[in-house]
């Protein structure tokens, strides 16, 4: 197998790897009120919508980093000092799945055949036909050589990961979750619909609040 060379802005990926695009700058699908001590003068929401590999559309999935939120939107002193300083939100996407997919299977009876050498006769016969019991398989590729050896694929690492906490709007007696927001959202965006929620409804206020979704029924 050879490596085709690479040209100018190209580079290689494995075909079971992923591609990670991050960047720090700005928070990614949220509107954002200020850029540090500026304000937008033009577009205030920046996104990625999706990415592609050959012209199909490609799986993707949310890469977060640490924003912080003063830097970014415009917070009172309640919403300064009751959320948190640094908060997790979009930052880039991954490109690409782990997940290896094939074609239909079919079953297949896996058959052994030795053959004996006898050396005074100089002779090779065949043995017995071994047909291999179902489940012997699996058993031998878990233990076998290919498995102990160094160069056998075992996938992709599988790092530790931290769970990023999700926020709601929830009644402020029950902590029952309200259908404005879903429970992975950021504790701005689920902020900003408890606003637009009470603004709508002005009677709602005071009955509503910002929990965590571990802690919304």
């Amino acid at each position: 197998m050879t490596v085709r060379s690479t040209g100018p802005g190209e580079f290689l990926l494995h075909p079971l790897g992923t591609l990670t695009i991050r960047q720090s700058v700005v928070p990614l699908g949220t509107r954002i009120d200020r850029f540090g001590r500026a304000r937008p003068t033009g577009a205030a929401q920046f996104e990625i919508r999706g990415a592609s590999v050959r012209g199909r559309a490609a799986d993707t999935t949310v890469v977060r980093e640490h924003f912080a939120r003063s830097e970014f939107f415009d917070l009172n002193e309640e919403q300064a000092y009751g959320g948190p300083s640094f908060e997790a939100m979009p930052a880039g996407i991954t490109v690409g799945s782990t997940v290896v997919t094939a074609g239909p299977s079919r079953a297949v009876p896996l058959e052994v055949r030795t053959f004996v050498y006898d050396a005074e006769t100089d002779r090779m016969d065949a043995a017995d036909t071994y047909t291999l019991p179902d489940g012997h398989l699996h058993a031998f590729l878990a233990i076998g050589a290919v498995a102990r050896s160094r160069a056998a694929y075992a996938g992709p690492p599988q790092p530790v990961r931290v769970t990023v906490p999700g926020y709601v709007v929830a009644a402020v007696d029950t902590f029952a979750g309200q259908p404005t927001t879903q429970a992975d959202s950021s504790y701005t965006a689920a902020g900003r619909a408890l606003r637009a929620q009470v603004a709508a409804n002005p009677h709602l206020k005071g009955t509503l609040t910002v929990a965590s979704s571990e802690v919304a029924a």
